[in-house]
């Protein structure tokens, strides 16, 4: 008997859907645009310096190349070696610590030009202090001054280049703040320029720091929570996709059954009106109940093929059972012993019912000979139910294979079946 309807009844809708919603930058995106960037300014800022220069200071001149072609490395490995990408972070980490004291050494340098320039011209010296201004509190003298300010643009050039990273997540957002605070604290006290005051020194890299590690750390959460939102739409579109593809199997399930039932019904008709006994219109009206039944029964078709359906096993009686599976359907002979059993009536009952109409509808046409046998076989502690339809196989076609529940496999294998067991 054809099974093809079964076989999609009882096999579990895989639904799988296209997320089109663009998800946030990743850390490999992020370490590719800080690549660029560093690269970008640093190519600028050697131009810039050999033209104001009038030539090449090599003291400044090449740590900034060496720095471009370290980031143009970088961008190449992030870019064309895909298993570099899972360590985008550790490369961006590892990048802007490197770069942290490239600026430290760059604005070592340049003050330390600068002051050698301004000392040639101003005073070092300055009368004592009548009173206690901000300036004063920062630098006493234009040495100071000039230090102070390169540091400060230091710490803002470092402050940018770090916020790359604070978007990584808080572990390489520490270690960059750290060493943050760390070069420009630590070197400025071992240099051999002045940078202001004590006070200047230590407090400006903690309030950077205390300005963009906070930043890090909300930016994670907000990644974080984004992520999981983007997560659970993703799971709601899914469930959604599947459900709709769902109904409609289950849908083209129930118009299978539901055609072969009205089929049968106008063809009952007409032979009433062909002079066949009132039998007939009563076995329409059978078919036109069992379409009916079919109907109220969609939510559970539909919860089987989406793979939700529960089962609810309960005791039935299966001489009744099988004699209402029968209802409308004469000529099928029962092998059914009188006992209860624990099963699904609505899964039996549909597996059966487009069983039976298939075997009708496919096998001989002529003394069908169909027969319906239940059979309970004990194994020990367990007991198995069968149920096994038999039909006479129409001469001209060839012998259809075995398959059941248990084993899907041969269910997709097969285009029909002659036994569900």
């Amino acid at each position: 008997m054809g099974a093809q309807c079964c076989r999609s009844l009882f096999t579990k809708s895989n639904a799988q859907c296209t997320f089109t919603t663009k998800a946030p930058p990743s850390a490999h995106m992020i370490a590719i645009y800080w690549c660029i960037v560093l690269i970008f300014s640093l190519v600028l800022t050697v131009i810039t310096q050999i033209r104001v220069a009038g030539g090449v200071r090599p003291a400044l001149v090449w740590p900034a190349i060496g720095m471009a072609l370290l980031a143009f490395t970088m961008l190449c490995i992030l870019m064309f070696v895909k298993r570099a990408r899972a360590y985008s972070a550790t490369l961006l980490t590892f990048g802007t610590c490197l770069c942290t004291c490239f600026i430290a050494y760059r604005i070592n340098t340049v003050t330390t030009i600068a002051t050698a320039f301004v000392t040639t011209s101003w005073s070092t010296t300055l009368p004592p202090l009548a009173s206690l201004t901000l300036i004063d509190m920062i630098a006493q003298t234009p040495q100071e001054l000039i230090g102070a300010f390169y540091f400060a643009l230091g710490l803002l050039l470092n402050t940018l280049q770090c916020s790359f990273a604070c978007d990584m997540g808080i572990i390489p957002g520490t270690i960059c703040t750290v060493a943050h605070v760390l070069v420009f604290t630590v070197g400025a006290a071992l240099s051999a320029n002045t940078y202001g005051s004590l006070l200047f020194i230590v407090t400006t890299p903690l309030v950077t720091f205390l300005s963009f590690f906070p930043t890090s750390v909300i930016l994670t959460f907000q990644s974080n929570k984004i992520e999981h939102q983007r997560q659970l739409l993703q799971e709601t579109q899914q469930r959604a996709l599947a459900y709709q593809r769902a109904a409609q199997k289950a849908d083209d399930v129930i118009n299978h059954i539901l055609k072969n039932n009205v089929v049968d019904a106008h063809t009952c008709i007409q032979l009433f009106f062909n002079g066949k006994p009132q039998t007939v219109l009563k076995h329409a009206q059978d078919l036109l109940f069992r379409s009916m039944w079919w109907c109220r029964l969609r939510e559970a078709v539909l919860r089987i093929v989406e793979g939700s359906y529960v089962k609810a096993v309960r005791n039935i009686d299966l001489g009744q059972f099988c004699s209402d599976l029968l209802v409308g359907r004469p000529g099928i002979t029962l092998d059914c012993p009188s006992l209860t059993a624990l099963l699904d009536p609505i899964a039996c009952n549909i597996a059966l019912d487009n069983a039976i109409t298939n075997a009708v509808r496919h096998g001989c046409t002529e003394n069908q000979e169909l027969r319906l046998k239940v059979e309970v076989s004990n194994h020990g502690s367990s007991t198995t139910l069968s149920f096994t339809l038999i039909n006479r196989a129409k001469a001209n076609k060839p012998p259809l294979n075995y398959w059941s529940a248990s084993d899907t496999e041969a269910a997709h294998a097969s285009a029909s079946v002659d036994q569900y067991e």
